[in-house]
């Protein structure tokens, strides 16, 4: 392919990008009653999961300023053991999640679970990655939806870790859904 033509495809996938983030992606809104969207229907590719920001159910907002403009936002302060928490809801259930922006998915306690009504028997756990004290086991299962604040995603990946893990966490499956996330003065800013 020649050089001019490259740089011509390359400029006609970044002006797509230029357009994608200017107008927003489409985006899937709950009623406005709060209603949860159904988990009979998952997506066919688990990656393509949809996000919206929706003003009905906000866990902490705080107007804040940015590039001149007013945007709202969910500000968290850093707790005595140095995390961040919040309340997510989860399938119309609230539970409280530790922020963990280094793992790659949502991990539920067993407690938040059960909670959730999600059921499961010795058999149907499988290693599902390495801890500090070896193998951790879980098994893996789909979530229909998952909002912190403003901030909603749809057939979110989770795991189920019945024991060893104190409190749910909450990773990438779901904050990869946030635009920004900023930290500073020991306060984590999602917007």
């Amino acid at each position: 392919m020649h050089m001019d033509s490259k740089r011509i495809i390359i400029f006609m996938m970044a002006m797509f990008f230029v357009i994608k983030i200017l107008f927003g992606t489409s985006a899937q809104t709950l009623p406005s009653d709060g209603a949860s969207a159904t988990t009979s229907a998952p997506l066919s590719n688990a990656s393509s999961s949809r996000w919206t920001k929706n003003k009905f159910a906000v866990v902490s907002k705080a107007p804040l300023q940015s590039s001149g403009t007013v945007t709202e936002g969910i500000t968290l302060s850093k707790q005595a053991d140095g995390h961040y928490y919040t309340d997510a809801n989860v399938n119309n259930i609230s539970l409280h999640f530790l922020i963990d922006t280094g793992a790659s998915g949502i991990a539920l306690t067993g407690s938040d679970a059960r909670a959730l009504g999600l059921n499961w028997n010795a058999n149907d756990l499988e290693p599902i990655g390495r801890g500090a004290s070896g193998t951790v086991m879980g098994k893996m299962v789909t979530l229909g939806s998952v909002q912190v604040g403003q901030f909603q995603a749809f057939n979110v990946q989770a795991s189920i870790i019945p024991d060893g893990l104190d409190v749910s966490l909450l990773g990438q499956s779901f904050m990869s859904h946030v635009p920004n996330i900023s930290i500073a003065d020991d306060k984590m800013t999602l917007r």
